[in-house]
This record gives C-alpha cells, structure tokens and sequence, in this order.
C-alpha cells in the first residue's frame, strides 16, 4: 500500500509542478519535515559522500508516509518537490559539474586506431578514423569513411582532447606537424565502407569500389606514408582519393598485376588491372626515405589475426549486505579503474554472449570482456576486448553477432580466430549522424523483433531496419539518452531541459512529434509520453529494460528503468488498454556508485546486472559502476 500511495503522490506532483512554481507551493525544508535533506539517510550507504552532502532522498516516499502519519495536515495541493539538494543550490544542485574540467582522456593508451569527430586546421571530418602507423609510431592520419580518403597526415603526435567534459564536448585535434589536409572530399562513385580488420598493431581498411573490393593497409616511416592497396575484381577503371599539398610527392612505388596507374588531380587513377593485383603508394615529405625498402617488405607480409591487449586483471567482486526488510542486494563487480592503459571507466552499455561473459563499453571508446561472474563473484577477470570507438553507448548481442553504437556507425564485432578480441569491426550501417557538435550523444541500441534496431540522435529518433537503411521515424526529443522498450514496441527517455519541463519515457509511433523544435523546423501536434518522471526520482533517465528474467522478483512482464542522474532505478509499469499506452513509474531499493545507464540480465543466473558512469548533473562517486541486483 505504502508503494501505490507513493506512486500517486509522484503523478501528483508531476500534474501539479507548474502550478506550484507560479504560486510558489514548493516544500520547505524550514516547514516540512519530508524535505529537510538531513532525514531519509539511513539506509543509504554512500549518504555520507561528498556529492550527496545536500541531497534530499526518498521525498516522496517520506512526504506520502508523512501525510498518512498525519491526515488532518494534508492540504488542498499537495507541495511540490523543491529541486535537487532541496533547492537550495539554483536548479542543478551543489555538485552538478556543469563546468567540469577533466583532461584524463589524454593520458590513455589509445592504441593504434581512434574514432571522433576530428577537426585539423579548421575542416571538420565527422567520422575520422584516426591512426597511428609505423613501427615506431611516426606518422598518424585520419581515414574518412565517408569519402574513403586520408584527409590529413601529420607527425610528431596523435590526438588531443579539450579537458572540457572530459573531452566529450569540445574539439579533437591533431598533435604535432600537421602535413597536409584534405578539405573537401566526395566519396568515389560506387564507393561503400565496409570497416576495418585488426593484426595487433596493424589496421585494414576495406572498402569496395563498383565491383572492386579492395583492402587498404596504411604505413609508413619518418617522411613517407604508404597504403598498400590490395583489390579484388579491379576489372574496371577505379579512382580513389590520394593526399595533395605543397612539398609532398604522390608516388606509385610498387605494382603487381596492375598495367597502368596513374597520380593526377588528386586521385589515384588505376586501369588495365587483374582481377588480383596489388600496389602501394607513396606519400613522401623530403627526401627518398632510407627504409623504404623495409617498408615493402612489411607491407607483402603474411597477415593474421592476434591479439593486441593482453592483460588480464583479476578483480573479484563484493557481495552487498542483506536486510530483512528487502528481497534484494546490490552486489558491486569491482572496475578496473587504474589499469594498464589509463582508460577512464565510464561504463555506458552492457550485453551477454551466451556463455555468461559481459561485454561492457567505456565512453572513451574501448569494450572489455568481463568473465568469471558467479555467484560470488570470486573469480572475475577484465581484459581488453575492442577499442578505437567514438563515445559508444549501447551494445546489443543476439544470434546475429554483437552490435555497438558509436556516434556515427553501429559496428558488428567479429573474432574469427576466437582468441577473445575483436579483429573485424564490420560496419554495419552508417548512413546517420556524424555532427559537428559534441553535447548530444548518440544512444542506443535496442532491436524490435523485425530485426531494426532503434536509437536517439540529438533531436531524432532513427532506425536502421533489416536492409541496413536508417531512416528518421520521430523527432523532437532533448538529448535522449535513455532507450528500452520490448520485441514489439520503442520506448526513448528525454531529459528535462529546454521544451521539456520533465524527464519522461515515450513509446515512439512512426511520424510523431515530441515537444523539441529542430533545426529542420518539423514541428506538429506534441504526441502524449507513455509518463513523465518526478524529478525527486530521476532527473536524468538512462536504459530501460524489460524484465526476461523468471528468476528476479515478481515482476515480470514489466520493465525496470535506470537513472543516470540519481544513481537509482525504478518499475515502470504499462497499460495498454485506452486508446494510448500510458505507464507510471514505482522506486525500488537499492544504490549505485554511479549514476546507472543501461542494464541487462545474466542469461544464467536470471539477475539484473547494470552498468554507469560520471557525467554532469548526476550523483555519481566514481567515474563508472558495474552492479548485481540480486533477488
């Protein structure tokens, strides 16, 4: 009874919030005890950390048990939440780190190859994948998907993040001497990316063109940078995009099945081809390199699959502490969070091959495989799984493969010699997205029956269906970040903010509008949320989930949701039976050391397992979490 009272009062205070804020009938820590940030502690373990010194928990669980304790006091219109902190730090509360300042994502090792929004002398490549070549890293560049060129070549560095945000929301430039850029490039006719292949320290591109398909292998020494163009089917006239500029020679220095190859305007022009044939061509700043004839010889090297990372950690887990008066613990799978390569442990997505393993994504761009998960937890180990993604937030894992959404492209993962790391990054649609700007994320992943997978970028609702084509299917939701739904419909999670007086979960419809104006100007009739979500429970949504499980609690057929912003999660209950789905929300016990993204259940054990991180407006006390709910 206590829970359904405390529902109502939570649809309440949505229905009653702007009211409230024009009479001013917001509660008062000076009046009501319910919102006095002091009370409401004791069962939370991490009250006393810094970033919740002022937090005001459990309001409307307290303010409904606090009105049933005393009837005659209840008054005409309930008092509204006050704000984060009880509202006594303006709208974003104390802690919000709004303005955060964090350089970390510099100090990581990245690798040979990193995806992002790469912007060298003021040309804006939206879908850069940028790498580092030799065998003493001398030379990096910056392969386009889009265009299936080099846009720049530089030395002396790789890549360098804005510490603003942690370096998600400014500009990624180039370290070093920067020796040429391409400032506009088009994609040659017939072109199509297909993705990369890793040999440890070595990346392949492969791409066709018409009916060529070739593969690309970048290298290079102090004044020389090489592809080795290997292609397939090169019966036909191809033209591919080569590096320009003052000082620099564009030069074939090696061909085998290849008649006539020829550099002029830009583009690699090759003719009168095998069906095999391969050539490498020059890139040379200088004088005629001393170690070119290494180079060659490197690049006709046998090529094969092996691993790149090769540490394990061992990094057993805590069993949290059962209280009689709950059905469930949250036990902590502990987070490498000093690691061999610095990588800064913003979990963003979660998914389960089906031997019980999790694969977890970070926000800087790399995916471990987390093994050994028991029911104590005793043994489990992390090591390195894939890397060089552009801020991924969602994977997705059936019999089709493994699915991870970055910012521009959803990735098939492919191990073929099974050693535990990933050696293709297949790319399975990329025909979305790519933005000049770093504040909106894109968030995913979450696949209908149909086989189409759904996701959030800045004001669009996308979807990629089964022929690998994108298409918008709604529009006008603020910097969406949470995603859900089942194998029959979509749910997406706005955060509150400008045109949105609220953080609410939608059940999206093909065509509708949801509130935020967008640049393209569509606009309409606002279709109705599934709920709204009180901002004493979420101010911030992150994953939803359906419960699959028979072996967590009573709830199945509902749906659990995650908050990023209070590091908490909730029931969110469905009615279908009026003319429009409609949901309410019911908090449920428990606390994370980071605010909670996405989530997903064993497919052994039956229990919830989440993962989350640090961001801006959220209660986090580490930079990511990894939690059991145990039942």
């Amino acid at each position: 009874m206590r829970r359904i009272l405390t529902t109502l009062f939570c649809l309440l205070a949505v229905g009653t919030i702007m009211a409230a804020k024009k009479k001013g009938n917001l509660a008062d820590p000076a009046k009501h005890s319910y919102a006095d940030p002091a009370g409401g502690r004791a069962k939370y373990r991490l009250a006393g950390k810094t970033v919740n010194q002022a937090r005001l928990y459990d309001f409307y669980q307290r303010q409904a048990d606090f009105y049933l304790a005393s009837p005659g006091e209840v008054p005409k219109v309930i008092p509204a939440y006050p704000g984060l902190d009880a509202g006594k730090h303006g709208h974003w509360g104390k802690h919000n780190q709004n303005n955060h300042q964090d350089g970390r994502w510099n100090d990581i090792e990245q690798g040979e190859v990193r995806t992002t929004v790469f912007k060298p002398q003021g040309v804006s490549i939206l879908k850069g994948i940028c790498i580092r070549v030799g065998a003493g890293r001398e030379l990096s560049a910056c392969f386009d998907p889009m265009t299936l060129s080099y846009r720049t070549i530089w030395q002396g560095g790789f890549l360098k993040y804005e510490p603003f945000r942690w370096g998600t929301s400014r500009d990624v430039t180039p370290v070093g001497d920067v020796w040429t850029t391409i400032s506009d490039a088009k994609m040659p006719p017939g072109g199509v990316y297909k993705g990369y292949h890793r040999y440890g320290k070595r990346v392949v591109f492969e791409y066709a063109i018409g009916q060529t398909t070739v593969t690309d292998e970048p290298w290079g020494i102090s004044d020389a940078f090489y592809r080795r163009l290997k292609m397939k089917q090169a019966t036909q006239k191809i033209e591919i995009p080569v590096p320009a500029g003052d000082g620099l020679q564009v030069d074939v220095v090696f061909k085998r099945g290849v008649r006539k190859a020829t550099v002029e305007g830009g583009k690699l022009v090759i003719e009168k081809a095998k069906a095999d044939s391969t050539l490498v061509v020059r890139v040379l700043r200088g004088d005629e390199p001393e170690g070119e004839r290494r180079v060659l010889e490197h690049l006709s090297g046998n090529r094969k699959p092996e691993r790149r990372w090769h540490e394990e950690l061992k990094m057993p887990g805590s069993l949290g502490e059962a209280r009689r008066d709950s059905a469930y613990v949250v036990d902590t799978l502990h987070v490498p969070y000093d690691n061999p390569y610095h990588t800064v442990m913003q979990l963003t997505g979660i998914g389960f091959l089906p031997n019980g393993d999790a694969l977890v994504c970070t926000l800087p761009g790399d995916i471990w495989l987390v093994s050994g998960i028991n029911n104590d937890l005793g043994n489990v180990t992390w090591r390195r799984y894939a890397t060089g993604f552009n801020q991924p937030v969602g994977i997705h894992i059936d019999d089709d493969g493994t699915f991870v959404l970055d910012r521009g492209q959803i990735y098939r993962l492919h191990d073929t010699n099974e050693d535990c790391e990933v050696d293709f990054y297949e790319n399975y649609a990329n025909d979305f997205g790519g933005y000049d700007r770093s504040h909106s994320h894109t968030f995913g992943l979450h696949r209908l029956a149909d086989g189409s997978f759904n996701f959030t970028q800045r004001e669009s609702i996308l979807r990629t269906g089964p022929d690998r084509t994108t298409k918008l299917q709604g529009w006008g939701v603020r910097n969406c970040m949470g995603i859900g739904g089942s194998d029959d419909y979509f749910w997406v999670a706005p955060q509150e903010g400008t045109w949105t007086p609220a953080s609410s979960i939608i059940e999206v419809n093909n065509g509708e509008f949801y509130g935020l104006p967008t640049k393209a100007g569509k606009g309409g009739t606002i279709a109705a949320p599934l709920c709204f979500i009180p901002r004493g429970i979420d101010n911030s949504t992150g994953g939803m989930l359906e419960m699959s499980s028979g072996k967590w609690g009573p709830f199945s057929g509902a749906h659990v949701g995650l908050s990023y912003g209070s590091g908490l999660h909730y029931l969110i209950l469905r009615d279908d039976q009026g003319e429009r789905p409609q949901g309410a929300v019911v908090p449920l016990e428990g606390e994370f050391i980071s605010g909670s993204m996405r989530g997903a259940f064993h497919p052994k054990d039956g229990q919830l397992y989440l993962v989350g991180m640090d961001g801006w407006g959220d209660y986090s006390v580490k930079d990511g979490c990894f939690h059991r709910v145990r039942y």
